[in-house]
């Protein structure tokens, strides 16, 4: 092998290996950014569910608040409209 061939594939082998490490970077970085997007969304949802279960406590205490006429009106106006999930409470 001559000196022209040596430092043609010796400048491939190094343009290949920085290529490698570039994508190698390249996807540390995406990981990364995937594990900090995925440990916001989890805290958010949390968030939410907290508020969303402390919103129906407040809902079945002033539902159970409520006399039977207002229950009987309320079950019949949820039928009527078709939401029959609420007539489970």
């Amino acid at each position: 092998m001559d000196r022209r061939q040596f430092l043609n594939r010796a400048s491939r082998y190094a343009t290949a290996a920085t290529a490698g490490a570039v994508v190698a970077q390249t996807a540390n970085a995406v990981d990364n950014h995937w594990q900090q997007t995925a440990a916001a969304m989890d805290s958010q949802w949390q968030k939410a569910n907290e508020a969303m279960r402390d919103e129906l406590k407040e809902l079945k205490s002033e539902y159970a608040a409520m006399d039977k006429r207002t229950k009987l009106l309320m079950r019949a106006v949820l039928a009527l409209a078709g939401v029959d999930l609420f007539l489970m409470i």
